[in-house]
């Protein structure tokens, strides 16, 4: 569980619900294999056919593997800033539409952005890019430096690439998503198709419920 997650905010208001859900973590990591997961790059197109639904983390192989389970209508479940994660299809696929243009779909909001930035003191940084017509979050330049205003871009990203600074939210929508949110930090789920999508940890709950139902169904 990563520093940001083990909080007990979003256990609310069973906060002994948080230690059971790290014990079960520990579990699958020895059960499952967890712990040392196999790379997206090394799962091929055959392998995909045996998966039920996926979960998005995020990979630069992932815009394959989830073209192959929105082609096929499989479950896939996002949340929070993952959403992001599904334009990665315009990659894999450059000469079609986004697999995704007008889903509607739930992220970590604009306004919950703006309240951490004033909670926390400081503006969070945000990379995007204008690139073969689309939008896409775009891959760390070397040295893995995000910048917030294009006179901060690091000098070492290449010339071939624009940048300029948007939110999930906004990005997303920008490529044709129709988004849902929720007044900040409240749940929200959203379902469409095969894609189910949540705005932030304290949806995890429905979120997960939601994708178990899916896939019983698939």
């Amino acid at each position: 569980m990563d520093p940001l997650s083990d909080n007990k905010i979003w256990f609310m208001p069973s906060l002994s619900e948080k230690d059971s859900e790290k014990e079960l973590l520990d579990k699958m990591g020895v059960k499952k294999n967890f712990k040392s997961p196999t790379k997206f790059s090394e799962i091929s197109d055959s392998q995909l056919q045996s998966y039920a639904g996926v979960l998005i983390p995020g990979d630069k192989d992932l815009g394959r593997i989830l073209l192959h389970f929105h082609k096929e209508q499989k479950p896939t479940a996002s949340m929070c800033h993952g959403p992001i994660a599904l334009l990665s299809t315009k990659l894999a696929d450059k000469d079609s539409p986004w697999a995704y243009d007008g889903y509607e779909m739930t992220c970590y909001s604009n306004t919950e952005e703006k309240t951490n930035e004033v909670l926390f003191g400081s503006k969070l940084q945000f990379k995007a890019s204008h690139s073969m017509h689309h939008t896409w979050l775009a891959a760390q330049c070397e040295g893995g430096v995000t910048a917030t205003s294009p006179q901060h871009q690091p000098k070492d990203c290449t010339a071939q690439t624009s940048f300029h600074y948007l939110q999930a939210e906004d990005t997303l929508r920008e490529n044709g998503a129709i988004m849902k949110e929720a007044f900040p930090m409240m749940p929200k789920v959203t379902v469409d198709r095969e894609l189910i999508t949540a705005q932030q940890p304290s949806s995890a709950g429905a979120w997960g419920e939601a994708f178990v139902k899916a896939l019983t169904k698939a």
